[in-house]
């Protein structure tokens, strides 16, 4: 099985169960020679309604925490880094930067997306390709989404001309917060963990294919849907191509602004 690079982008419920899913595998936490996290936030009690083991660290570094939960059930030191910052101020070059000797080993890079906010999955996808120049590896950008009864997961290539979290949208979405309460306190959505936990079986099925077969070619440009088949947790999935739409004015090409912002301006 080849090498591998992982990078979370966001530290919420989304990225929490890819990363029990991904390192309770062995053969995928074996393989894993890095783990790069970034989230601004810090861990709020309400975390802890979608992510149990969270309970206990309000006011800690969720990048912090996410990374040091990856290396407990890993049971080894990771190389890479926690960052404390927004996603957007996060050089991408050094996210997919690794030593020779995992390019040798044909390391792959896996880039997780879980954000709430719609500007920047587009800005990190963006980012992204910008510095895929210097990935000494496959890179593949795998995003989840997590709703009431359903979930989402979308695989887009490291190339301009490949799909990209805009494409088909005439307007970003409102950002959508995993955790929304009622009156009283109630969660108006569930906790979203068998959402969740399905999407990360998605994810973890993507990587572990690419790992055995040393390519992500299969991968790139998918997007699965699962959607809530009754009690007992049981999703139904379905599976399409997702091609880059002509005219999208997301990251499909390098003249394109890195910033949502800037692009919305012009």
């Amino acid at each position: 099985m080849n090498a591998c690079r992982l990078a979370a982008l966001g530290c919420g419920t989304v990225n929490h169960h890819n990363v029990e899913a991904l390192f309770n595998d062995p053969t995928v936490a074996a393989a894993v020679t890095a783990f790069d996290t970034v989230d601004y936030q810090t861990v709020s009690q309400r975390n802890g309604l979608t992510v149990p083991w969270l309970r206990g660290h309000e006011g800690e570094s969720k990048a912090v925490c996410l990374r040091d939960r990856a290396m407990a059930l890993s049971g080894r030191p990771l190389a890479g880094a926690a960052h404390d910052q927004y996603v957007e101020t996060v050089d991408g070059s050094r996210l997919l930067a690794g030593r020779p000797r995992d390019a040798s080993a044909g390391r792959m890079v896996f880039v997780l997306i879980g954000l709430d906010c719609w500007s920047s999955r587009v800005s990190a996808v963006s980012d992204l390709r910008h510095a895929a120049a210097a990935a000494h590896g496959e890179l593949l950008i795998v995003q989840a989404a997590v709703d009431c009864g359903q979930a989402q997961v979308s695989i887009f290539g490291p190339r301009w001309q490949d799909a990209c979290p805009a494409c088909g949208l005439l307007a970003l979405p409102a950002a959508e917060p995993c955790v929304v309460l009622r009156e009283g306190g109630r969660l108006l959505r569930g906790d979203l963990r068998c959402e969740a936990a399905a999407a990360a079986a998605e994810v973890l099925a993507v990587v572990k294919h690419c790992l055995a077969h040393g390519t992500t070619s299969r991968w790139r440009n998918l997007k699965i849907n699962l959607m809530s088949a009754g009690a007992g947790g049981e999703f139904a999935r379905f599976v399409r191509a997702r091609p880059m739409v002509s005219g999208c004015w997301g990251p499909h090409s390098p003249h394109t602004p890195l910033r949502l912002e800037e692009l919305l301006a012009e």
